[in-house]
């Protein structure tokens, strides 16, 4: 509903805001942070995850309040991350690396496709549909939460992507 959003600062520090952006709150370490993702409120929280440049992949399961290197993710150039409305889906992905799917609401994590420079990664709201552009390469789309991607349209210099929250629409 938008009432939870956060920001990340690259070579700074995570803010989120409780209030639809009214207010915002330094949360986390200075880090070269390159995105964040937030789920629907789960309970009383939202569930985050966030990824930044030679670094790990860090959740958090309390409204960003405390951050969590996830141990299974080794340290890359992370360059986006996305998850599913409920969090239980998480993909991120890595410029000169491989996508990253977690299907246990982040708890670990496994390498999916080739290394790319990838750039971008959106899902759907359930996390069944999920898109990811690379630099000077293709879009590639998965229809299976992420375990395997399929290239189309031409070689470009990617730099953004967006799906709809049923998966319907691609941008």
């Amino acid at each position: 509903d938008g009432v939870i959003q956060a920001a990340a600062v690259e070579g700074g520090n995570i803010y989120v805001s409780t209030n639809i952006g009214v207010g915002w709150t330094e949360k986390d370490a200075d880090r070269n942070w390159t995105s964040v993702a937030v789920s629907e409120l789960i309970g009383a929280v939202t569930h985050m995850t966030a990824v930044a440049r030679g670094s790990k992949i860090y959740v958090s399961v309390d409204t960003g309040d405390n951050w969590s290197a996830v141990a299974t993710t080794p340290e890359l150039n992370w360059s986006d991350v996305a998850m599913s409305n409920d969090g239980s889906i998480r993909t991120a992905v890595v410029q000169g690396g491989q996508i990253y799917v977690s299907i246990d609401s982040g708890v670990t994590w496994i390498a999916r496709d080739s290394i790319r420079n990838w750039v971008k990664v959106d899902m759907s709201g359930d996390g069944v549909n999920q898109i990811a552009v690379a630099d000077s390469d293709r879009i590639y789309s998965s229809t299976d939460s992420g375990l395997t991607w399929k290239a189309s349209e031409s070689n470009q210099c990617w730099r953004g992507i967006a799906i709809n929250d049923t998966g319907s629409i691609q941008l």
